[in-house]
């Protein structure tokens, strides 16, 4: 079980509040230090400190316009830092100049800055794959549409692409239940085929991938083999394939070696390990190219699919518990502002759900993420440690209880029963693939149409 690690942040002096302490050390050291440079003009009332550092600590109180930011400034909520006399309108005209990378950087930066809490912690998240050097969930979400603020945009009607800001597609690490690798795609149509390569930036080899059907391609899954990653996903319907070896088969059950696609069309060129069982409501179909079932057995592999749901709430957390679905302006620049810093806070939340989660001795679901978001306002308006606050009344409150996740019904195989391969079996052949050609869009009337008449000639 879960183990109460080292917290040397549990000793930070009262003064220097924890969520602070740690964006001053993932925050860029150029924006800490007063700029050498002579700028002509009014000189700057406002520090690059004072800024960023409010604007992060503006979305951990809650944040919702511009104006709250100015606020937090006007009465600062930053340690240190003096009330500002400045325009909302010159904050934004700040941040604009600023660009994106002050926030790219300390996201980055972040996850150094949070490698040492979360070092006690990590390994304990889960067990599963310890063959895998990282464990890694992928998958995108489209942002939801802008408000009509700017002139182009007031006569759009509703649902048209043009308010759609575009997606965010990321990595998230389950190990560390952090977001490893986000990427902005300005493309909000484009097929999650599109680009998917780009996610395995920086990936060391020996990982292990999560991803769902929305990237399922013969090419994806070989391109993964060849580059010495793991995958685990599931199998899509209707796909064609020829077990090459089958491990165990009884009552259902079936762990094989298959030869995905059909002889005379498009193919895969690796051999694949499919897992097949029946959980008492659905058929469960999965993928895996870790071919030996005593390196990955079959309950691990459903075990471990079912934590590529990690990153669905972890979109979810940015969507909706950090509001992410309100935009505080249409502009592009600002929209990408927000979202990165959106992701920072994201980022220090989940590292005090595992933190909290180790100290009390139990898994990071059963500390609720959003009774967290909700007190994180009081923890700094109170300038209270909130890992001692959550020791203190975190079980009392419903912040520490059961977790509600669906416990899988997984069969019981002993590996004695399993017949394993000739060591000359052959495992690859040469792959043929489809060129992807999208189909054009009919719209929802044509469907509509075209199902009334299925239903008249029955």
């Amino acid at each position: 079980m879960y183990h109460t690690p080292d917290l040397q942040w549990a000793d930070l002096e009262e003064a220097r509040p924890f969520f602070e302490t740690i964006l001053r050390e993932a925050l860029p050291p150029a924006l800490l230090e007063p700029s050498s440079v002579a700028h002509r003009g009014r000189p700057l009332e406002v520090s690059h400190e004072h800024l960023w550092l409010s604007l992060l600590m503006s979305v951990l109180l809650g944040m919702s316009s511009y104006q709250d930011l100015w606020r937090n400034m006007r009465q600062p909520v930053v340690e240190g830092c003096k009330p500002i006399a400045v325009t909302d309108d010159a904050l934004i005209k700040r941040l604009k100049r600023a660009g994106l990378q002050p926030l790219q950087e300390t996201l980055s930066r972040l996850g150094d800055a949070l490698d040492r809490p979360l070092a006690s912690v990590q390994s304990r998240t889960t067990d599963l794959a310890p063959f895998a050097k990282r464990i890694v969930a992928l998958d995108e979400t489209t942002w939801d549409a802008v408000q009509r603020h700017l002139a182009p945009l007031r006569s759009l009607p509703d649902g048209d692409v043009h308010l759609l800001p575009g997606k965010l597609a990321g990595r998230f690490d389950i190990r560390r239940q952090q977001w490893d690798f986000v990427k902005w795609r300005t493309n909000p149509q484009a097929n999650c085929k599109v680009e998917v390569c780009s996610l395995l930036e920086d990936l060391p080899p020996f990982s292990l991938l999560l991803f769902d059907l929305g990237s399922f391609s013969f090419p994806w899954l070989d391109y993964l083999t060849q580059l010495s990653y793991y995958f685990v996903c599931r199998l899509r319907e209707k796909t064609t394939y020829r077990l090459a070896h089958v491990f165990y088969q009884h009552e259902g059950i079936l762990d094989a070696l298959v030869w995905l696609g059909s002889p005379k069309g498009a193919r895969c060129g690796h051999l694949v390990r499919l897992v097949r069982f029946h959980d008492g409501t659905d058929l469960r179909c999965y993928l895996t190219n870790v071919l030996d079932p005593r390196q990955l057995s079959l309950p691990d592999v459903a075990r471990l699919y079912a934590r590529r749901w990690d990153i669905e709430l972890a979109i979810l957390t940015i969507k909706k518990l950090l509001h992410l679905q309100h935009w505080w302006s249409s502009q592009p620049l600002l929209i990408q502002q927000q979202a990165f810093a959106v992701l920072i806070v994201a980022q220090l939340v989940q590292a005090l759900r595992l933190l909290a989660a180790a100290q009390a001795g139990c898994d990071p679901f059963d500390v609720s993420l959003p009774l967290l978001v909700e007190y994180v306002p009081q923890f700094i308006y109170q300038r209270q440690h909130p890992l001692a606050w959550m020791h203190t009344f975190g079980r009392a409150l419903g912040l520490v209880r059961p977790g509600s996740r669906r416990e899988l019904q997984l069969p019981s195989l002993d590996l004695a029963q399993y017949r394993f391969p000739p060591p000359d079996l052959v495992l690859t052949r040469k792959a043929c693939y489809l060129e992807y050609v999208p189909t054009p869009g009919r719209s929802s009337r044509a469907r509509k149409k075209s199902s009334q008449l299925a239903n008249n000639s029955s």
